[in-house]
């Protein structure tokens, strides 16, 4: 389980990365940049097809939830919503 721990860190951290280099280019908001960015990529990656054998399971669909917090761990965008 610490491999798959680690990667969830640096996804988020990969992630935030992206967020905060958009938020200090752009003049929009995070939420609007989280939006813009985050919803068509989550929604092309949600409705792939997979066939991803991992041990003894395929995979066939991306099972991912994503959610951006702001400065004071307030959501603003969760891409179930």
């Amino acid at each position: 389980m610490e491999a798959v721990e680690e990667s969830l860190n640096d996804t988020a951290h990969l992630l935030a990365s992206l967020l905060e280099r958009e938020f200090s280019q752009k003049n929009d908001s995070l939420e609007k940049i989280s939006e813009r960015i985050l919803s068509p990529v989550m929604r092309t990656t949600t409705e792939r097809d997979l066939n991803s054998k991992i041990f003894e399971i395929t995979k066939k669909k991306v099972d991912l939830q994503l959610y951006v917090t702001d400065e004071r761990g307030i959501v603003i965008y969760d891409s179930e919503n």
